[in-house]
């Protein structure tokens, strides 16, 4: 006699997206989305003693559509690959939906023995791409803490989704880091512009992929400016001192910071770290100091 089995367990699917193809499994997930050209490819095969003749195989898809394909004849236990295309239309709803096989719908064949193996079944789950949406500041100081903030991001077809952060942390090396809650504190050392990808992956391992960039500016020295004196009689001494120096975002940790005093004749001379004027007038005098680190920022 003859057996036709309908095999959809063995069955594979192809799907395209973007001119990009790749085949379904467990692993990547068997879903699509709107406008996805899939390719299912069913095993027929002929359980039976007897060699069967051509017969169709009769598929309803999942927006109504019913067609039906050749199969051609196969001797006992040969199996056949009968391939359906089927692209998801705009608008068809989001959850699971089915495809249904039925080889030898009219039942033609009536040597077939056992025509309860003849269906199968093949469940597909319909959704959409996450939308990836990064907020960050657009600029920011060396060393100050960022926060990057994919919360707004979202999965139209429901359920979660985690947040894969790509940063570049200087010219053309990038750090990745993957955040369930989808926050992420990072710091730059060193200024520049700086590029930044934000990657939403939701449950049926849809991707949407978002890119955003920074400005990152050096950030000045710190000196801290001395004297013994707040008071002196015209036409006296007074000396200024530079006590401390820091460029927390050098690269260089020996290169110094420059010291130019401005406004004032300094007995030593404008350049170096004390100062020492004889004030001609009375009055509140105010000193005037720049400090230019190894990036050329000026305080």
């Amino acid at each position: 006699e003859i057996d036709l089995v309908t095999r959809t367990e063995g069955g594979t699917v192809e799907r395209t997206r973007n001119n990009s193809t790749i085949t379904l499994d467990p692993n990547v997930g068997f879903t699509a989305t709107f406008e996805d050209e899939l390719v299912f490819s069913v095993p027929v095969v002929n359980r039976g003693l007897s060699d069967s003749p051509q017969s169709n195989l009769r598929i309803d898809s999942p927006d109504g559509n019913i067609f039906s394909v050749p199969v051609m004849p196969l001797a006992s236990l040969q199996e056949s690959r009968v391939e359906v295309n089927w692209t998801v239309p705009m608008g068809q709803s989001f959850g699971l939906v089915y495809l249904e096989f039925l080889v030898d719908p009219e039942e033609t064949i009536t040597e077939d023995g056992n025509k309860s193996n003849n269906y199968g079944i093949f469940s597909l789950f319909i959704g959409d791409m996450p939308n990836a949406v990064l907020n960050h500041d657009l600029e920011v100081l060396t060393i100050d803490e960022v926060i990057l903030n994919g919360q707004a991001s979202n999965d139209p077809d429901g359920g979660t989704f985690m947040c894969e952060f790509q940063i570049e942390i200087s010219e053309d090396v990038y750090e990745n880091y993957v955040r369930d809650d989808c926050i992420h504190q990072t710091e730059w050392s060193d200024d520049g512009e700086y590029d930044i990808f934000l990657t939403i992956i939701d449950e049926e391992n849809d991707q949407s992929t978002i890119k955003s960039s920074i400005l990152v500016i050096n950030r000045p020295p710190e000196i801290t400016i001395t004297s013994h004196n707040y008071s002196i009689p015209v036409l006296s001494e007074v000396t200024f001192e530079i006590t401390e120096r820091i460029d927390l975002d050098t690269q260089s940790p020996n290169s110094p910071i420059d010291i130019l005093w401005n406004n004032a004749t300094c007995l030593e001379g404008q350049i170096g770290i004390k100062c020492t004027i004889i004030p001609l007038t009375e009055g509140e005098f105010v000193i005037d100091v720049s400090a230019t680190d190894d990036d050329g920022a000026i305080t």
